[in-house]
């Protein structure tokens, strides 16, 4: 920092001020292929499956009302961060209605879902995690900080954004690609090492 004068026209003094300069923030750009691996907030229905019982056809779910792209967070109070989360309840329940809390577009609703067993006595119809190929855009190497831009990672099965609980990213050797044409992004194709490289912050289209 240093006092700095102010002039008019180069010449006349106006003011005296205290200065401080500080180095322009820059980053690495990149390019760098990597893995990604995330763990979404709740468990997000991707497919609803019949159940054949003495009644007949049964679909607990949609007679529940919900929809693919619905991120179920809790049933009957508990918490839902993970499949084996939903899992857990439901069985808890054994076979009574519960109620589950679910985010549809960003507004939260309630439904009564009353579980009916498969032959194991297990109901799945969710998904929980997700893992994808992504290219780093740039590294802030001051801040120990990085972004990959482009869009969103969402879901194969229903188009929609995954809530982030947890992520983190790892190195990735390419071994294919899809070329890309209109209407289709095209694929990278990759397999994953074991050590993490970094953690994921945030999944969104910023």
């Amino acid at each position: 920092s240093a006092n700095v004068t102010l002039t008019l026209f180069g010449t006349l003094p106006v003011k005296t001020v205290r200065a401080v300069s500080t180095e322009r923030r820059t980053v690495q750009v990149c390019g760098t292929p990597f893995g990604v691996k995330m763990f979404s907030d709740g468990a997000l229905v991707v497919a609803f499956s019949d159940r054949y019982t003495a009644l007949g056809s049964e679909n607990p779910a949609k007679a529940a009302g919900l929809r693919l792209g619905d991120l179920i967070v809790s049933a009957n109070g508990r918490p839902v961060r993970s499949n084996e989360d939903l899992t857990a309840a439901i069985q808890a329940a054994g076979g009574a209605p519960l109620t589950v809390v679910y985010r549809r577009s960003g507004a939260r609703h309630t439904a009564t879902l009353t579980p009916t067993a498969d032959e194991s006595g297990h109901y799945k119809a969710v998904r929980d995690s997700g893992a994808g190929i992504g290219t780093m855009s740039f590294v802030d190497p001051q801040r120990g900080t990085f972004a990959g831009l482009g869009h969103s990672i969402s879901d194969a099965d229903t188009g929609a954004d995954l809530t982030l609980l947890s992520g983190e990213i790892v190195p990735v050797t390419i071994t294919g690609c899809i070329r890309g044409a209109a209407g289709s992004p095209g694929e990278l194709r990759g397999e994953f090492a074991a050590a993490p490289a970094g953690t994921v912050l945030a999944n969104d289209a910023a």
